[in-house]
């Protein structure tokens, strides 16, 4: 799955130009793969056969996984900083996870449960809650990603709470590969139409 998603992303480099970068591909570890000795050079492998930069992948792992050998995966995420790959820490508020386990693995991007960003607009606490975390990860240098976004009301609230990116239904189920390509062109030639100036 690493090598064909390394593969594909690199095919995606026509869906930029000088003002906009090429997206990023995230994948996956399942505990397994995280803990596999053989992790690294299969990653190194990977980027190397693709031609895909590594900072534009992005390795996600959750909370459990991280935190059930919290020395040994301390240890890879400092080696796959090193490399230029990011860490993103998956499902975080749903596992058992503590502020010192979190200021020692020190992700580049905090995933938001979707089940806290459900009811932000039927319960004030939800979102106390919500800001509370943002914040949190703000001050740890990380970025945020809400997941399970839906509504226009749901991503104008995460914005005003200074949530960096979204996932979810409002902006596309779940779709192909072969299809990324098609969806990054037409963003690209909305972007032009909407910044006609920076495309010139």
């Amino acid at each position: 799955a690493l090598e064909r998603a390394t593969v594909e992303a690199a095919s995606w480099q026509s869906m930029s130009n000088d003002a906009v970068t090429p997206p990023y591909v995230a994948v996956n570890l399942s505990a397994r793969q995280f803990h596999d000795p053989n992790l690294l050079s299969i990653i190194e492998h990977s980027l190397a056969l693709s031609g895909l930069a590594p900072q534009r992948l992005v390795l996600e792992i959750t909370e459990s996984v991280a935190l059930s050998d919290i020395d040994s995966a301390i240890s890879v995420i400092e080696h796959l900083k090193s490399l230029g790959i990011a860490l993103a820490l998956d499902d975080f508020g749903t596992g058992y996870s503590s502020l010192s386990y979190l200021a020692k693995l020190r992700p580049r991007t905090i995933k938001i449960d979707r089940s806290f960003v459900s009811p932000v607009h039927s319960s004030t606490q939800a979102e106390q809650l919500l800001e509370a975390m943002i914040s949190l990860c703000h001050a740890l240098d990380m970025t945020v990603l809400a997941e399970g976004i839906e509504t226009e009301e749901q991503l104008e609230l995460l914005r005003g709470l200074g949530c960096e990116f979204g996932q979810g239904y409002l902006f596309s189920p779940a779709v192909p590969a072969s299809q990324v390509p098609k969806m990054g062109e037409l963003a690209l030639r909305n972007w032009k139409v909407e910044n006609p100036a920076s495309s010139r």
